[in-house]
């Protein structure tokens, strides 16, 4: 979409008025031009083209940031997702992984406490994220206990290993839970399509025994770590 379009859609105040210039846009570009395709044909399906469906959206969030922008501290994450799903706004509420993304845009805002591992784990697994496929062909299960303890030990390893001027580049100066879905993600969909494949990753059978590798490596830092500080 040209820039000019994308400025139109942002100088709106009201659910009726963004339909109103989405249909604009829309006229003079043709739809594809508003089809978000980043995350599959499921996805920009679901997406709202009705005025009706619009203006719950708009009015949905705007009664929810109303609650929580004069906070002193952070919405907690579970109490977030719950109130995002009461307010029944097409997409967000049966739509678990346009709720993640809408979760992680907060939580990089500030407005949303990050989620822990096992909270994240849990919402991943349920809305069938492409991070636990993309954590099955690194020899993880698909089990929420696994996948918690897949993501502190893979935002962990990189938060140690990479430079900080490398870490700067994520928000915080540092990997977070939501840039590891991400990376998952993007893991399953370079194993996904022959011309990305990696021929040196696992495959299938010896998927556990990368685990086992990776999970071993991490036992050895750890007690390296441990003999450091007792000779300091």
């Amino acid at each position: 979409m040209e820039i000019q379009n994308q400025i139109r859609l942002r100088e709106i105040e009201n659910g009726a008025e963004f339909y109103s210039n989405w249909s604009k846009v829309q006229k003079a570009t043709g739809i594809e031009s508003l089809r978000v395709t980043t995350y599959g044909r499921l996805y920009y399906h679901n997406v709202p083209r009705t005025v009706e469906g619009m203006e719950k959206i708009w009015n949905g969030g705007i009664k929810l940031w109303a609650s929580w922008i004069n906070r002193q501290h952070p919405v907690a994450f579970m109490e977030a997702q719950a109130s995002i799903i009461s307010e029944k706004m097409p997409i967000y509420t049966s739509g678990k992984l346009s709720r993640l993304l809408l979760l992680g845009d907060l939580v990089c805002a500030g407005v949303v406490a990050p989620p822990t591992d096992s909270e994240m784990a849990n919402l991943i697994v349920e809305a069938g994220s492409g991070a636990v496929t993309g954590l099955e062909i690194l020899g993880y299960e698909r089990d929420a206990v696994q996948v918690a303890e897949a993501l502190h030990d893979i935002r962990q390893a990189l938060n140690t290993e990479l430079s900080q001027s490398v870490k700067d580049q994520f928000h915080g100066g540092e990997v977070g839970v939501f840039d590891i879905e991400h990376i998952l993600c993007k893991v399953h969909r370079k194993q996904a399509s022959r011309l990305t494949m990696c021929t040196l990753w696992p495959s299938n059978t010896d998927k556990q025994s990368l685990k086992r590798r990776i999970e071993g490596e991490q036992i050895n830092d750890n007690r390296l770590r441990k003999r450091s500080k007792a000779n300091m």
